[in-house]
């Protein structure tokens, strides 16, 4: 696994210029997954889990990082070797070609194309294992998700409080456009060298 996880790793430019290091995520990140989760506001840990949480426990941070990168995928970006953002699919296993996916950044690093990058990242890795469709439940009042959704062509049905999103993939390239950090991050996506 190390080999694979080695292989897929990259150094990615976000549009500031800073350079953020995407990688599958690995068993031996538990602790600093649940460090980066503290780093997270209570207000971007309800959008992102639609309930209140303030820590991982033990079995959710297994669950999150012992994954088998088909059926259950996540790719995590980190600066200086901290945790800023993570995106993952689970298949649907009632319905092979459908599959759950999330994104959560760490406050700081909001708004500055982390989200798009591990997106594009996950939506590679998923269509490469066979997911044809993305889904999942969105918090109404996340519009900053929900507008950055419909950008993209989701299909978002209101449910109570929260949206019920569908995407089919493969995702589109815009705003970024088949520009060379496209192109990078799907070799990335492939475990390509660069």
């Amino acid at each position: 696994m190390a080999n694979f996880i080695e292989s897929h790793t990259s150094e990615v430019s976000l549009r500031d210029g800073t350079t953020i290091t995407v990688r599958p995520i690995a068993e031996d990140d538990g602790d600093a997954l649940r460090e980066a989760f503290l780093t997270v506001s209570e207000a971007s840990r309800y959008m992102r889990f639609l309930r209140s949480m303030d820590r991982l426990t033990e079995s959710e941070t297994r669950y999150l990082t012992h994954i088998d990168y088909v059926d259950h995928f996540a790719w995590v970006a980190l600066v200086d070797g901290i945790g800023i953002g993570v995106a993952r699919y689970i298949r649907d296993l009632d319905n092979y070609e459908t599959a759950e996916a999330a994104v959560i950044v760490a406050d700081a690093w909001q708004r500055r194309g982390v989200a798009t990058i591990l997106l594009s990242l996950l939506g590679e890795s998923a269509w490469e294992n066979g997911v044809r469709h993305f889904s999942a439940l969105v918090s109404a009042a996340n519009t900053v998700v929900t507008d950055g959704l419909k950008d993209i062509g989701a299909k978002l049905t209101p449910d109570d409080s929260t949206l019920s999103m569908r995407i089919d993939l493969p995702l589109p390239t815009e705003p970024v456009g088949d520009s060379r950090l496209i192109r990078a991050l799907r070799a990335v996506a492939r475990g390509e060298p660069e």
